[in-house]
């Protein structure tokens, strides 16, 4: 019994640590064509996405909850608004609205947040975090899935990104891991965290950086 838990603990974090590592790949930085730059870093997330769902099933590890959706799940709606923070602070401190909007960018990057909030939910809500519950009470579960979503953000390294600002970003998305495991244990649904994380992701960071200066 011991060891199989040793062995899921460890086929969790190997699955992490696969996906993360080919969806973090800064072909940006490596290809000096924006186009197959982009289309390298998209390809990659969708074959981390494949390879995490052949694994889970190939390795035998609990899949992702997916119940039905309830009445009482609305109750959750008012943390929409965290999603529209960054757009909210623009507007308070009357940051001036970009003229010059590359729609093109916009587009490209929401399709490749589809991938990212798909396979960081799987990864983070779906595995690590059932897997803390079944040692740890709700609280602790919640809060060390959340400290480990944000410290893999330290991976924006690759970027070149200010360490200041890679800083900032693992502590919010600390904030973000633990709404996304309420949202889960809530539900008992990875859908709900994945719809979540992808409009906090286009509203709070694309949308904000594109449409503001």
């Amino acid at each position: 019994m011991e060891n199989e838990k040793k062995r899921k603990w460890y086929s969790i974090f190997y699955l992490i640590c696969i996906v993360l590592f080919l969806s973090s790949i800064p072909f940006s930085m490596l290809i000096n064509n924006n186009k197959i730059s982009y289309l390298l870093s998209l390809l990659f997330k969708i074959i981390a996405l494949v390879y995490s769902i052949y694994y889970i099933k190939k390795d035998g590890l609990d899949k992702p909850l997916i119940e039905k959706p309830k009445i009482k799940n609305l109750i959750l709606i008012p943390l929409i608004i965290l999603c529209f923070s960054n757009i909210i602070f623009a507007f308070i401190t009357n940051i001036n609205f970009n003229e010059n909007i590359n729609y093109y960018v916009i587009i490209n990057l929401i399709i490749e947040t589809v991938f990212i909030a798909i396979n960081e939910e799987i990864l983070f809500r779906g595995l690590l975090f059932n897997e803390f519950k079944k040692s740890q009470n709700i609280f602790f579960a919640v809060l060390f899935q959340g400290l480990i979503f944000g410290a893999t953000h330290l991976l924006n390294i690759t970027s070149l990104s200010v360490i200041p600002t890679i800083l900032v970003q693992m502590l919010y998305t600390t904030f973000l891991g633990i709404i996304l495991g309420i949202i889960y244990q809530k539900t008992n649904n990875i859908i709900f965290p994945i719809i979540y994380h992808f409009l906090f992701n286009v509203i709070n960071n694309i949308l904000a950086s594109n449409l503001f200066n």
